[in-house]
């Protein structure tokens, strides 16, 4: 079992992201489901996003683990790259994210250690921030905050559900309500694009 930290977010994986506040939907669109909730420890919202596609949990894992294909479908991407191979489980890397003058882009580096649901056959990618992991550069705000989560659970019609899971904090540059507003649409975007790149050849 793997543990985590201690807060609103994962003591352990069969219990992390609980809170008293509920998922609200957002967004429903090309059988895309963008839900938020409040969060005890960031004012921004956290997010969840659910949906389904004709796709393998191995070719969604290796995706996901790809980092150098993030340009191809995370949305709003400057930078992504591999900074330290720990395993085939674990990794960490380093993404930059684009964001609209007159703010600064975002960065962080980020850990994913990923757990086999031996019952069915599912794959849980959690990720962390780790904003102490390398200097921060200048003129790029670093995160401060940034858990979740890619879950992969196979159905039995043949496809995949995706539950696609994170809070974050944005740290200094503008205030929470703005982001609040406009959170939906990157990680909307993000997932659609998944759909998409996970089927194309190789």
């Amino acid at each position: 079992m793997i543990f985590f930290f201690k807060g609103d977010y994962f003591l352990q994986p069969t219990n992390y992201f609980q809170s008293e506040f509920e998922w609200e939907l957002k967004k429903e669109k090309n059988n895309i489901k963008v839900f938020v909730r409040d969060s005890t420890i960031s004012g921004i919202k956290g997010i969840k996003v659910i949906t389904t596609v004709k796709a393998s949990v191995e070719r969604l894992v290796e995706v996901v683990y790809d980092i150098e294909s993030y340009h191809e479908w995370v949305s709003n991407l400057e930078t992504a790259k591999i900074l330290e191979t720990i395993s085939k489980r674990e990794i960490y890397y380093y993404f930059q994210a684009d964001v609209p003058w007159p703010f600064r882009n975002r960065d962080d580096v980020m850990r994913f250690v990923m757990e086999e649901d031996h019952d069915n056959g599912g794959i849980t990618i959690f990720f962390t921030g780790h904003p102490d992991y390398i200097p921060e550069k200048d003129k790029i705000v670093r995160l401060s905050l940034n858990k979740g989560h890619w879950k992969f659970t196979p159905l039995p019609n043949g496809e995949v559900e995706i539950d696609y899971l994170f809070f974050t904090d944005e740290g200094k540059g503008y205030p929470n309500w703005i982001v609040n507003m406009f959170i939906v649409d990157g990680p909307y975007e993000t997932v659609e694009n998944l759909k998409e790149y996970v089927n194309k050849e190789k």
